[in-house]
């Protein structure tokens, strides 16, 4: 899948999300099952399959998340370099082979993620 299918496809996704916080929550959450593969790919020297999990990582963080920061706010300012700066992390990482570095991010990821999934919960009520 193109870059340009998945930014359309998470855009729909996105328009038609009444939950927008659930929305990211499945993306960071996909971010960190995706550095997870990355990582273990690394480690087994499996390079093709670890480029193609960093380019979807890549995509989503640039394509969906990022385009759709609100930086009017000091939170979407945070996030928005949380996004920015794990974009050259995993670049860094990649060149270091550094699969701890992945992991680290991974688990950042997570983190992010669960949050989200509790604000998703709150815009319920």
């Amino acid at each position: 899948m193109t870059g340009l299918n998945i930014y359309k496809k998470h855009q729909i996704m996105f328009i038609e999300t009444e939950n927008k916080a659930y929305w990211v929550h499945l993306l960071n959450q996909k971010i960190a099952i995706l550095l997870k593969d990355a990582s273990r790919h690394m480690k087994n020297n499996h390079h093709h399959d670890k480029n193609q999990a960093l380019q979807k990582i890549n995509q989503i963080i640039e394509l969906a998340l990022l385009d759709y920061v609100d930086t009017s706010h000091d939170v979407g300012k945070t996030l928005e370099s949380f996004y920015s700066i794990s974009l050259l992390k995993i670049v860094n990482a990649n060149l270091t082979k550094s699969h701890r570095e992945l992991d680290k991010l991974s688990e950042y990821y997570d983190n992010l993620s669960k949050s989200w999934l509790e604000i998703s919960r709150k815009e319920l009520l």
